[in-house]
């Protein structure tokens, strides 16, 4: 039996868990949102070609963010209990590593280049570097955040800076600057966030001192967390390696841009709750029932909002490309088919790596990734005899493979099974299944003289008036967790209101 402590305790994690996902999901909604139309907008002002050679940049940028910080933020999120020896060490730390990240990739972008023998490529990636110097001196205040739930304050900066590189970029685009229009908001972003972050974040600030054993406590977390994010970020971008190398800049254009929509719906959900579920876990870890319940809970949720998102997707894909995108961009159809599937798995298993850090177990999620890092690499190997078609093909095999023994082995941390999460995502499935019936239906008997957008306007109203009423009549379980949180976010934001107001009275 609780005592009243452990469900004060409760209560109150609940309600930062709660805000939590609300600002964070407020956050991620507009920066998906401002992206995509952002996206839409460059799309139809750049060419493939130029998005190409972003991708072949981003594939060792991108591997350099996954080191820059060298999971020690997270470490310091996961730990209970932290000093200013812990902070310290890790400002200091972040910043060398940044500096060294940002001269490495100076140095090694004329060797990019020519790996790609695309001589484009050496500029945009020397600007690119300079970054790795901003983002690291962010880590300590991003954390301090974290650790404390201030999702607010995390949201209203990265809100306000998707916005503001947003501008940036189509307005370069719309004076010619081509792939410049993609690279310079990069940049931008990281400066612009750790100058926010230092402004209205924590007012912690750094002392001259550096301790190796406060460093090396935080190694046992951090050494796991970054070989696993070593691994799955190779076998997430081996495909835009391997892509941009054999079948050059414009197939890999292509390819990345069916990718990043394929990834809008799934950073919208998995990303939102994840930024909290993990904190949220970390405090919880050694209770497995209540980790196993509120995990099945999300998933359901995820499944929710993503299935009938990524199926649609997948069904609508030729009106989608062509109303939205452009005729130039019609060769990523098959493309962006195969990965709406890829993408609704994604959603669900990214979910489960947040068991491993909850629990402190990332030393199993590095030996599942290093596995599957190999599998993917070599799925995606065999698919290249096939272009872009075939690697997005293998590659959502070696997914499926993924989620399926991911998904088990987390869920036995907390005394659960792959069948749980079947059970979950039942009554979410079967009306996902139902509304793709009749979006295909509409597509079936509407007259083929009907223009694009109107055959799209078409199935997506249809498809959303089933899956909502569907979800409505048959009580999925799912769709009334979610009202209910907004509920209880509602309430919370009133009484919290409600408290200011007395506080100034009084």
């Amino acid at each position: 039996m609780q005592s009243s402590a452990q469900r004060a305790g409760a209560a109150s994690l609940g309600r930062q868990a709660t805000s939590g996902f609300a600002w964070t999901g407020l956050q991620r909604l507009t920066e998906q949102g401002t992206q995509f139309v952002v996206g839409i907008i460059l799309a139809r002002l750049l060419t493939p070609d130029d998005f190409g050679l972003l991708g072949m940049v981003l594939v060792f940028t991108g591997f350099a963010t996954v080191l820059s910080d060298l999971g020690l933020g997270s470490a310091l999120v996961q730990r209970v209990e932290t000093t200013a020896d812990h902070f310290d060490a890790v400002f200091w730390t972040s910043a060398f590593v940044g500096l060294l990240l940002t001269g490495f990739g100076m140095l090694a972008s004329p060797w990019v280049a020519a790996f790609f023998n695309q001589p484009a490529v050496q500029p945009i990636m020397a600007f690119i570097s300079l970054g790795f110097v901003f983002s690291t001196l962010g880590v300590i205040q991003s954390s301090l955040l974290k650790r404390a739930m201030d999702f607010k304050r995390l949201a209203l900066i990265g809100l306000s800076g998707r916005i503001l590189i947003g501008v940036v970029g189509v307005a370069m685009a719309l004076l010619g600057y081509g792939v410049w229009s993609l690279a310079v908001p990069i940049v931008v972003s990281q400066a612009y966030s750790t100058l926010m972050l230092w402004i209205a974040g924590p007012r912690w600030r750094p002392q001259l001192s550096f301790r190796w054993s406060a460093l090396r406590s935080l190694f046992g977390f951090s050494s796991n967390l970054l070989g696993f994010s070593t691994l799955n970020y190779w076998l997430r971008n081996a495909d835009n390696f391997l892509i941009g190398k054999v079948l050059g800049s414009a197939a890999l254009g292509l390819y990345t841009r069916a990718y990043s929509l394929m990834m809008v719906p799934v950073t919208q959900a998995s990303g939102v709750i994840s930024k909290v579920l993990f904190p949220a876990f970390s405090q919880i870890q050694d209770d497995p029932d209540r980790l196993r319940a509120i995990y099945l809970r999300v998933v359901r949720v995820v499944a929710l909002v993503v299935a009938p998102i990524m199926v649609g997707l997948a069904i609508t894909a030729r009106p989608f490309v062509l109303v939205v995108l452009g005729e130039q961009w019609e060769p990523m159809i098959p493309v962006l088919r195969i990965l709406a599937i890829v993408g609704l798995l994604q959603s669900i298993n990214a979910l489960g790596s947040n068991i491993y850090l909850g629990t402190g177990r990332t030393d199993l999620a590095f030996k599942v990734g290093g596995g599957f890092s190999v599998v993917g690499v070599l799925t995606i190997i065999i698919g290249l005899r096939s272009g872009i078609v075939g690697v997005a093909a293998w590659y959502a095999g070696s997914t499926a493979l993924q989620f399926i023994v991911q998904q088990q082995i987390a869920l036995r941390l907390v005394d659960g099974n792959l069948w749980d999460v079947a059970r979950a995502v039942a009554s979410v499935s079967a009306c996902t299944v139902a509304m793709a019936l009749g979006v295909i239906a509409v597509g079936k008997l509407l007259p083929s003289v009907w223009p694009m957008v109107g055959l799209l306007g078409a199935q997506v109203t249809a498809g959303a008036i089933v899956y909502f009423a569907l979800l409505h009549l048959g009580r999925v379980e799912a769709y009334h967790e979610i009202r209910q949180v907004v509920s209880q976010w509602r309430t919370w934001r009133q009484s919290s209101a409600g408290v200011e107001s007395t506080s100034v009275v009084t």
